[in-house]
This record gives structure tokens, C-alpha cells and sequence, in this order.
């Protein structure tokens, strides 16, 4: 059992990743907010191995809380998947020299985020990197 962090503004697809996160056997931590998953992650920084973030949220959009978990060593090998309405080819180009893992459009594919979070949590021996 891991811990997701969820950073989404929208009621609706909070709920919906964190119920697919719940159905995989893993416990959603939901953040309303880019700040207020950072304020979880700051509070417990080894807890969280992936996290599903949204790009326009209030307070702090997704692109600021991404650029702060880049610049954290503690945690820049956290996985994430980025979720958003707003997507064209060049941001989901960025956002890969970023490191982000997955990028999905919305509205949210509930098979497609299992898949991704699937191959994130099932750790190096299925995703084929060294132990």
C-alpha cells in the first residue's frame, strides 16, 4: 500500500483519481490546491511515491508545484503523472524535458491512469530500471 498525492481543484476528478487510487489498493491524499500538496509533502517528505497533479489550480497551478518538487532533492524522484483540459504538443513536450512521467488529458481515462500508476507503483523489477 502506497501513498498518491492528488493535487486537483475540481471536486468531480479529485474524487474520481482517488477512487481509481482506492481500487488499486493505494490511499489517496487530496490537495485542493499546488500549496497545499506541497505543505503535505514539505510535512512528510518520504511518505508519497507518486503524484497526480492538475495544471490550473488556484493558489499554486501545477507548473509552480512541479518546478518546486524539481528543485527539492528530497523530492525530485517522485513520479508524476500531470492531468489537465489544457494540453497541446508543445506544453506536453515541456513537461516531459521535466521529467514528468505521464501526461493525461482530460476529462480523466480511469484504464489509462490504472496503467500509469500500475507501472509506478509496481516498483523497479516491472518497470525494467536497476534495483
Amino acid at each position: 500500500m502506497s501513498l498518491v498525492l492528488v493535487a486537483e481543484d475540481d471536486v468531480v476528478s479529485r474524487l474520481l483519481i482517488s477512487e481509481t487510487i482506492k481500487k488499486l489498493g493505494h490511499v489517496p491524499i487530496k490537495a485542493g490546491n499546488g500549496k497545499t500538496a506541497l505543505e503535505f509533502l514539505e510535512e512528510n517528505p518520504d511518505e508519497i511515491k507518486v503524484i497526480v497533479t492538475d495544471l490550473m489550480m488556484p493558489e499554486m497551478d501545477g507548473y509552480q508545484l512541479i518546478r518546486k518538487i524539481n528543485e527539492d532533492s528530497r523530492f525530485k524522484n517522485i513520479p508524476i503523472i500531470v492531468q489537465s483540459a489544457y494540453l497541446g504538443v508543445k506544453a506536453t513536450a515541456k513537461l516531459m524535458e521535466e521529467g514528468i512521467e505521464y501526461v493525461m488529458p482530460k476529462p480523466i481515462n480511469t484504464k489509462d491512469l490504472e496503467h500509469y500508476l500500475k507501472l509506478l507503483l509496481a516498483g523497479p523489477a516491472l518497470s525494467g530500471e536497476p534495483n
